[in-house]
């Protein structure tokens, strides 16, 4: 009798790892197995064979890195493109060399800081009235560096408005427009792996991120009928003016990543050869964002937060930003 008892529980031991191991394999190759078709059989990135009708794309942050190449790659193909992105000296710069390599196709610039949401969607659907904008690329977006209560609520929000406001507005208004005029187009929106987990020390960075993941992801079902493709891009470290900015060139966080940062046009080809394929509304490209939602399929994120919380107090960067942070608080009573 205990012999059977002893039988009958390895049984069901045996029976409950079997079970876990056949979830975890699925849902590691439901994983996986879009992730190689999309690298190795998605190769195409010509929008034109996809959006044949399409005449006008739209690129926000379109001066510089990913939107940059985004932008030349789209003239490349015979598209017009509107260019947003802040009134500074590239944007004159890339407006100005597309229409001197393009002269039979129409760029247009628009200037405006994206931080004011209102008055930069004011701008940009007066310059785009008439313009059948079909292909959206929600690039723009940035990282702050430091501890959110320890610095101005006025920073943080511009980098809220910035990387998920403006994004929101214009696939709201762009999308209605198409679904109007019964035109087939596309949206793509450039998160990040960072909202995948916990981001201390760039708290709305990766919170704007999970966002836009979760935005696109649910938008891409409600589009589909409509002929409108969506996608959501987690690209791995770029090398753009993305690590130039005041808060991120100390950290040292962030210093591994510059190390092993791809050019922006592998990002660009990666979202446009993406664009309307089957099994494509969130895109993982290169090491980092593969590697991370492997780990997240056996660690949960849940528990990396907790053992960030336990551990961050002794890193090198906290304390000083935390140093800093504090200083600013004094100058702000």
């Amino acid at each position: 009798m205990f012999d059977f008892i002893i039988g009958w529980i390895s049984y069901i031991f045996y029976l409950h790892i079997c079970t876990l191991a056949t979830l975890m394999i699925i849902s590691i190759l439901t994983f996986l197995v879009p992730v190689i078709i999309q690298s190795f059989v998605f190769k195409d990135p010509n929008l034109k064979k996809r959006y044949p009708d399409a005449e006008w794309a739209l690129v926000t942050g379109g001066s510089s890195g990913i939107g940059r190449a985004l932008t030349e790659t789209l003239a490349e193909q015979g598209f017009n493109v509107v260019i947003v992105a802040l009134p500074d000296n590239l944007l004159t710069e890339i407006h100005s060399s597309l229409e001197e390599k393009y002269p039979n196709q129409k760029f247009i610039e628009i200037g405006v800081d994206l931080s004011n949401v209102d008055e930069a969607c004011e701008e940009i659907f007066k310059e785009t009235e008439g313009l059948d904008i079909d292909l959206l690329f929600s690039n723009a977006g940035y990282i702050l560096v430091n501890l959110f209560s320890f610095s101005s609520i006025e920073s943080q929000m511009k980098n809220y408005n910035v990387n998920s406001t403006i994004a929101v507005k214009l696939a709201h208004h762009f999308s209605k427009l198409m679904i109007q005029k019964k035109r087939k187009g596309a949206i793509s929106f450039t998160s990040s792996p960072a909202g995948l987990m916990a981001c201390p020390t760039s708290v709305m960075y990766g919170s704007t991120k999970a966002f836009l993941t979760n935005f696109g992801s649910s938008l891409a079902v409600e589009l589909k009928p409509e002929g409108i493709d969506v996608l959501v891009l987690h690209p791995s470290p770029v090398d753009t003016n993305f690590y130039s900015g005041d808060s991120v060139a100390d950290s040292s966080s962030l210093a591994f990543f510059k190390k092993t940062a791809t050019p922006p046009t592998n990002i660009a080809n990666t979202i446009l050869c993406s664009l309307g394929k089957p099994m494509s509304v969130v895109r993982d490209q290169g090491y980092f964002s593969v590697l991370l939602k492997m780990l997240l399929k056996v660690i949960d994120s849940n528990f990396l937060s907790y053992v960030m919380a336990i551990f961050i107090s002794m890193g090198g960067e906290y304390k000083s930003l935390r140093e800093k942070g504090a200083l600013q608080l004094e100058k702000s009573n």
